[in-house]
């Protein structure tokens, strides 16, 4: 027997078990490329990296996930404005694109302070977003989050992303309108410098990025949810890694290697096998490379034990966790037929990183 069936029988079952992936994400034909991972003198052990993000989880594959209350996005709106429309529809998106969202119904806040457990929501959360409305600053909560949001963003680096609903930022900057006579009308009961604090937050938010619902897809309200939805998922996806050791011995080469083969432009369907014995930092080498290539795609999906989760729960579980991480909560799957239906009609022309443990990366 000569070498080659050999080594295709190395990697034998690994293909077969995601042939079903093959014929999902190419129509066309399948182009594989299998890059073996070389000995080092100097083995590579995995080992946790320490984190101070309050985000660090307990998943056992080692990727982070929110703990406890903890939130991905903090939702900030004048509900009279908003709460039962662009609001709504933003809030419903986000949660069913898997994103956990913490939705602020100011309106049914008692209290003039803003309490622990929403100040805890605001500072934890990795984004925020403001919808700026014509009443916005009629509401003293509404203007204390935004305070408390500027704060995290300048001493924490959280992500801020306004939507200036039906208002324009110059209106904003410079209090005209609705937003000034809000403004003037807390000015007669509150401290004066309490209303300077606001002003100046409410300027500083006018100046950042975002989107100006009247000039942003025509004014069509689904499209800019569509569009915000997709820069939340990009702005995650840009703060998530896989921890992987601080000290790499022998793996930029690896890594290097890899990367020199596949295409900047990623068309088409890739498979990439990393196999060898234990110990020479198999795993470690497709967290970096995943970590590396995350930032190219829209969907990413970290799958980990596939081969003890087939033999144990079956294809179709390992289905419904790829449906969960790309799309949200998952829907039923019953067997593997429906499963893969699923999937085509979901991902379909959308660029999807696959990492499965063992070893295997799928670009497509």
């Amino acid at each position: 027997m000569n070498a080659e069936p050999r080594r295709s029988d190395m990697v034998g079952f690994f293909l077969n078990l995601f042939y079903w992936f093959c014929r999902l994400f190419s129509s066309n034909s399948l182009e594989m490329e299998r890059e073996e991972a070389t000995h080092s003198k100097d083995p590579t052990y995995e080992a946790s990296s320490s984190s101070t993000s309050p985000h660090v989880g307990d998943y056992e594959d080692g990727t982070k996930k929110p703990r406890g209350n903890d939130y991905e996005v903090f939702l900030s709106f004048r509900g009279k404005d908003t709460r039962k429309g662009f609001t709504d529809y933003l809030y419903t998106s986000l949660v069913n694109a898997g994103i956990h969202v913490f939705k602020d119904d100011n309106e049914l806040r008692v209290g003039e302070e803003i309490g622990p457990e929403l100040l805890c929501s605001i500072t934890q959360s990795k984004i925020s977003i403001l919808i700026i409305s014509e009443d916005y600053a009629s509401s003293k909560w509404c203007l204390r989050e935004l305070t408390q949001i500027l704060k995290c963003k300048r001493t924490s680096d959280q992500i801020v992303l306004p939507i200036f609903y039906k208002v324009e930022p110059s209106q904003v900057r410079h209090l005209t309108g609705r937003l000034g006579d809000a403004i003037n009308a807390h000015r007669e009961n509150l401290d004066e410098m309490v209303v300077k604090e606001w002003e100046k937050a409410l300027e500083e938010v006018s100046s950042l990025k975002g989107w100006e619902s009247e000039k942003t897809n025509n004014g069509h309200e689904g499209a800019i949810v569509k569009t915000v939805v997709r820069k939340v998922m990009s702005e995650l996806k840009r703060l998530f890694q896989l921890i992987v050791p601080e000290q790499l011995v022998g793996v930029d080469d690896r890594v290097e290697q890899i990367m020199s083969s596949i295409d900047d432009i990623f068309n088409g369907t890739k498979i990439i096998g990393i196999h060898g014995m234990g110990g020479i930092g198999k795993t470690t080498l497709a967290k970096v490379l995943y970590n590396k290539l995350s930032c190219k795609f829209e969907y990413l999906s970290f799958v980990a034990d596939i081969r003890e989760t087939c033999v144990r729960k079956g294809i179709e579980c390992l289905q419904k966790q790829l449906i969960s991480n790309i799309r949200g909560p998952s829907c039923d799957v019953s067997n593997v037929g429906e499963g893969i239906h699923v999937i085509k009609s979901r991902f379909t022309s959308k660029k999807v990183l696959i990492l499965l443990m063992t070893w295997m990366i799928i670009l497509t």
